[in-house]
């Protein structure tokens, strides 16, 4: 399960659905928006996941 802000994650929705079923993705407030502003973070498996870029993020959710 992948949980991402549509506003603050700062990762496109029709990114993670290319990888992933709607039913494993969740889309809602995380809570962390102001420390990662500039980077692309959410919460796989409830664990909160930070990184640099999209590509990045998209490659830890294909590799679990």
């Amino acid at each position: 399960m992948v949980k991402v802000c549509k506003h603050c994650s700062n990762i496109q929705i029709e990114s993670l659905q290319k990888v992933l079923t709607s039913a494993d993705i969740e889309i809602g407030c995380i809570g962390h928006c102001e420390a990662y502003s500039d980077q692309v973070f959410g919460l796989i498996n409830n664990h909160l996941v930070v990184c640099d870029d999209e590509a990045q993020f998209i490659d830890i959710i294909t590799s679990k």
